[in-house]
């Protein structure tokens, strides 16, 4: 396996706003939150991320439910098999 894959395999710290975006808004990679009720300090690389954001979930009853009433039942009818 090439050093980037592995790279890329273990990866477990997502961001959902990429970090040159934050970026914008930091000063020496530090930006300013807000966080039960007190305004904190927090590193670029802390800030919009999670764990995991990108694996997949396993659908809920629920989510089967709302994909089928919004998408399957109203698409026409050869997309629905």
């Amino acid at each position: 396996m090439a050093p980037q894959e592995a790279l890329r395999k273990n990866k477990k710290l997502h961001h959902y706003v990429p970090r040159f975006y934050l970026r914008a808004w930091a000063e020496r990679e530090t930006l300013f939150c807000l966080q039960d009720g007190l305004i904190q300090p927090r590193n670029v690389k802390n800030v919009c991320a999670e764990n995991y954001f990108y694996r997949l979930q396993q659908l809920s009853a629920e989510d089967v439910d709302s994909i089928r009433r919004v998408l399957i039942d109203h698409s026409i009818p050869a997309l629905k098999p």
